[in-house]
């Protein structure tokens, strides 16, 4: 794991997500993947909220969610369960839908380059409603592949919500910085990680669930690297903003 110290000085220039990477980049990070993302991707499901199915269970699974901040697949499978009726298969399918990264369009961009500059030319050329991820696999300057470790909280945006955040991450045992996300809260690490680092970072964040997004933590380890929206988007119209360094 490198130093963070340098890192998180440079963070706190930053004032939004391009900054975040701006700042990370800075003496380590040779070159930055990013991916523009469809909000609809082939394959998913169309309309499964309104089968026939599930019908039965969407009620209650929404009420959970409104009321206790519950994942809405984990609302479902509460519901389903205590029903006593079999959760249909459909349902079970759908609940494994997993878009990969390399579906998507690739952006490498080498951080010897202007690169803010370059980060918001790619987003104005995005088709309308796609956002812009960043992966947390980088190249660093020794030519060697390591992870930004990253995190997606599922916590609406509030002043005492917050302070979860911040409490969480001191947890997890890394420095760096919140982002308030406009719905949410992601969170950036000033040190770089080997694979096996990252692995049990995001197995020990699990332990916060449901305060962390529980299946974008599957998704991440199904995919062997992390990613975060770095642009406006689909139902988010704002960069994520930074609230707090870490350290």
């Amino acid at each position: 794991m490198t130093g963070a110290t340098g890192t998180l000085n440079l963070l706190k220039r930053a004032d939004d997500a391009l900054g975040v990477l701006e700042a990370l980049s800075e003496e380590r990070i040779k070159k930055l993947t990013l991916f523009e993302v469809d909000p609809k991707p082939a394959g998913r499901s169309p309309g499964l909220g309104k089968s026939p199915e599930i019908q039965e269970f969407v009620p209650q699974a929404l009420e959970l969610r409104e009321n206790f901040n519950i994942p809405y697949w984990m609302s479902i499978f509460f519901v389903a369960t205590n029903s006593g009726k079999e959760i249909p298969e459909k349902v079970l399918d759908s609940a494994t839908f997993h878009v990969e990264t390399s579906t998507q369009k690739k952006v490498e961009i080498a951080t010897s380059s202007d690169l803010v500059k370059e980060i918001d030319a790619t987003i104005a050329l995005l088709p309308a409603d796609y956002s812009l991820m960043v992966s947390s696999k980088v190249l660093t300057v020794e030519d060697e592949y390591k992870h930004v470790p990253m995190l997606d909280f599922r916590l609406k945006s509030t002043h005492s919500n917050h302070s979860v955040v911040s409490n969480v991450v001191r947890r997890l045992g890394l420095p760096g910085v919140v982002l308030d996300s406009g719905r949410s809260y992601h969170f950036y690490g000033a040190s770089l990680i080997t694979d096996t680092e990252l692995t049990q970072f995001l197995a020990k964040a699990l332990l916060f669930t449901p305060l962390v997004d529980y299946r974008w933590i599957a998704h991440q380890l199904l995919e062997g690297a992390c990613a975060l929206r770095v642009s406006p988007g689909g139902a988010e119209q704002i960069t994520p903003r930074v609230i707090e360094i870490v350290a």
